[in-house]
């Protein structure tokens, strides 16, 4: 004996001509989750990546191994990445000079 198998449109029509309370009611459920699924998400306010204030370029450079080590350190005692630990480096040294 095979099973009969029904869609989700002939599972509600037999509901509706069967009991169509019951059918009023899945019919308001079902609106009210789609309009609350609605209402999340979108875009939002202040979301996203923000814009620096001066926009850097990207540079590939050639450094002698002991002043990779040197910005290595200093990213890692500083708790920044190697290019802000770089332009530091850099500001600090034109500053002094």
């Amino acid at each position: 004996m095979e099973k009969e198998l029904f869609t989700l449109d002939e599972i509600l029509e037999e509901i509706k001509t069967e009991d169509s309370e019951s059918y009023q009611r899945i019919i308001e459920m079902t609106e009210q989750k789609i309009a609350a699924f609605k209402a999340r998400g979108g875009a939002r306010a202040n979301a996203g990546r923000k814009k620096t204030p001066c926009p850097k370029l990207t540079c590939s450079f050639s450094l002698p191994n002991e002043i990779v080590i040197v910005i290595e350190n200093y990213s890692k005692e500083h708790c920044i990445s190697k290019s802000k630990a770089l332009e530091e480096i850099i500001q600090k040294g034109l500053l002094s000079a």
